[in-house]
């Protein structure tokens, strides 16, 4: 009988040691490589790169392990890290989370991050460019200079809604505006631009390179009561582009030079052909056609040393009827800056007109070649100009 017992006994403590071990089982980590939820305390996540050991997660359901990451499918627990040698591999340590190397658009630290041919720029993935449609796979940017001016690459557009907000005040007799001063109608820290009785006046606000202002503005040093000042403006005729994401309106091109005046690719305006004063003095209104190699627009396809393509819709648009927006400095050759005009002769960039060009000093007319006048353009300057204000024609005024 005693036999008996102690026999049972042991197969009873089998027994118990058998069904205790049937309650536990020895799961992969999280984050570790998976194949099925079987291996995983939770969940096997084969859309992860070689499959992830993970649990769904969100706001009200945080993570008892790892960091809480959230992807198109929901939120997804990884593990935490602080350098990407504490992840496997095919996976970064990527805002404290081991978690598959980005994609474009994706976020990132450093360009270990990012997948082939991506650079990490400004916290996401990103690749160079050349045209707005060299990003149709970054949904949400263009193309445009980062921030140290180093390319071309697929950025976002800064978020600013006080930046280009029309700050214009009607000329009217109200008493709320009496007293107004310029920035007025704009937020704190920003300025109305140029003025606000002009009708195309803007709220702007100080900057340091292109990519603080909005696509189509530049950081450009502009005259205010403190002296120069570098601000946001908008880019304008004849301001030196890289993409038609930099001009104007959506429908101004980025136009290139004549090759044999300059290789700078410029920002033009949209114009009709049966309406000539659509475009400013000394420019014409052409059809354009776009040139792949130069990334622009150009009047004659002999300016393209690739592809010029003349298919598709008619776009017309003003051409400098000198081929570029800048010259060699000599009289009445285009200009943007007094420097442009400094041939030791005195030169000045003449900028009030709607077409900028080089003078030269003068004490009489006689001075002046033919068609020429010698003007007074301020602070005791007189300079050579057209009398009718064309380079392309110039008159002097009938007597």
């Amino acid at each position: 009988m005693t036999k008996k017992i102690l026999l049972a006994s042991v197969i009873l403590m089998m027994a118990a040691v058998v069904l205790s071990g049937c309650g536990s089982t020895d799961y992969d980590e999280l984050g570790a490589t998976c194949t099925e939820n079987s291996a995983c305390e939770d969940v096997c996540h084969t859309g992860f790169p070689g499959g992830v050991c993970t649990t769904s997660c969100d706001a009200d359901n945080p993570c008892e392990e790892g960091v809480c990451v959230t992807f198109s499918d929901g939120g997804w627990c990884l593990p935490e890290c602080e350098d990407n040698s504490e992840c496997r591999d095919g996976y970064s340590c990527i805002l404290g989370a081991c978690r598959p190397v980005s994609e474009a658009s994706e976020p990132c630290d450093d360009g270990d991050d990012c997948g082939t041919d991506l650079s990490c720029l400004e916290g996401m993935c990103t690749h160079t460019c050349s045209s707005i449609l060299d990003c149709d796979d970054m949904v949400g940017t263009y193309c445009t200079t980062d921030a140290s001016s180093t390319g071309l690459w697929c950025l976002p557009p800064i978020s600013d809604p006080n930046l280009g907000v029309s700050c214009f005040v009607p000329p009217v007799e109200d008493d709320e505006l009496v007293g107004k001063t310029s920035d007025a109608t704009c937020a704190e820290n920003y300025v109305c631009y140029p003025d606000p009785s002009n009708m195309d006046a803007y709220c702007t606000t100080a900057c340091k390179t292109d990519r603080d202002c909005l696509p189509n503005m530049a950081c450009r040093e502009v005259s205010t009561a403190n002296g120069l000042v570098s601000m946001c403006v908008r880019r304008e005729y004849c301001e030196p582009c890289n993409t038609d994401d930099e001009c104007g309106s959506q429908y101004d091109r980025c136009i290139g030079s004549e090759p044999s005046k300059s290789s700078e690719n410029f920002c033009s305006t949209n114009c009709d052909p049966n309406e000539p004063a659509t475009c400013p003095t000394d420019s014409t209104c052409k059809q354009v056609y776009f040139c792949t190699t130069r990334n622009a627009w150009v009047p004659d396809c002999s300016w393209c040393d690739g592809e010029c393509k003349t298919d598709g819709p008619s776009v017309f648009e003003c051409v400098p009827d000198y081929g570029a927006c800048t010259g060699n400095g000599s009289l009445c050759s285009p200009c943007r800056t007094q420097e442009e005009c400094q041939n030791g002769d005195g030169g000045y960039c003449l900028t009030s007109l709607d077409n900028a060009f080089c003078t030269k000093p003068c004490t009489s007319d006689t001075e002046c070649p033919e068609g020429y006048i010698c003007y007074d353009i301020g602070a005791s300057q007189k300079q050579c100009i057209p009398g009718n204000t064309s380079c392309t024609n110039p008159q002097a005024p009938q007597q």
